[in-house]
């Protein structure tokens, strides 16, 4: 799996540092950042919404999150 590029990190520093809602687009392959923002978070005591995520969208990040775990 690929690193982050350095604007990715910089944008998942800013989401960890306070509270935020984050809207995204297409272009900047936000999907990195989300794996890795759900990798931080991922504990039986936290809780992540990812809002409107198309079933495809889905199975995409939760194959990610396994790929990572493995």
């Amino acid at each position: 799996m690929a690193p982050i590029l350095e604007f990715q990190r910089e944008i998942l520093e800013q989401f960890l540092e306070e509270d935020c809602l984050t809207v995204g687009f297409k272009g900047l392959n936000l999907e990195n950042i989300l794996i890795e923002f759900l990798k931080c978070y991922a504990s039986s005591s936290s809780l992540v919404l990812v809002i409107n995520a198309s079933q495809k969208e889905e199975k995409f990040i939760i194959s990610r999150l396994k790929q990572e775990v493995e």
